[in-house]
């Protein structure tokens, strides 16, 4: 489980290290945060999540189309595991 920004938390321990040291590197971070929280600010960049993301190449993504429906999950059951 990668944490990317918690808030305006700056946080550089062994066990974690907040923001994501690489996040402004990658738009795979980048663009959907840009959809959701684009002018959220880099806690040590001072930048905004949408100007990070109009600085990174965009060669890692592809956007894929959204569904023509909306999808349910209803009636199914799911597992979510993430690392400690």
């Amino acid at each position: 489980l990668d944490l990317i920004l918690y808030g305006d938390r700056v946080i550089d321990t062994p066990e974690l290290t907040l923001p994501h040291p690489r996040m402004h590197e990658r738009a795979f971070v980048l663009v959907p945060l840009t959809e959701i929280a684009g002018g959220v600010v880099h806690p040590t960049l001072k930048k905004a999540v949408r100007q990070l993301a109009e600085a990174v190449a965009r060669d890692d993504i592809r956007v894929a189309p959204r569904p023509a429906a909306p999808q349910t999950l209803a009636g199914i059951r799911a597992l979510v595991t993430g690392s400690t």
